[in-house]
């Protein structure tokens, strides 16, 4: 399985590609914080947002990713 973080950077704001699963919300989670600790900066989790496609995502699954990372 292919379990990818695809990233794009512009200025102070990032946008993160990922499937929506349990284990990819956990690798994300872990890359942020670790991000965290190398630049000292904090994600801001009441400015971020998660997004899903409009196919194929379960509400299961939108539900896990969100209680995951703790963002809406």
């Amino acid at each position: 399985m292919d379990h990818q973080l695809h990233t794009y950077f512009f200025a102070d704001d990032s946008l993160i590609f990922c499937k929506a699963g349990g284990r990819e919300a956990m690798q994300l989670t872990q890359a942020l914080k670790k991000y965290e600790e190398a630049s000292g900066q904090l994600n801001n989790v009441e400015k971020s947002s998660t997004l899903f496609s409009t196919k194929g995502v379960a509400r299961e699954q939108k539900e896990i990713c969100r209680e995951i990372r703790g963002i809406q």
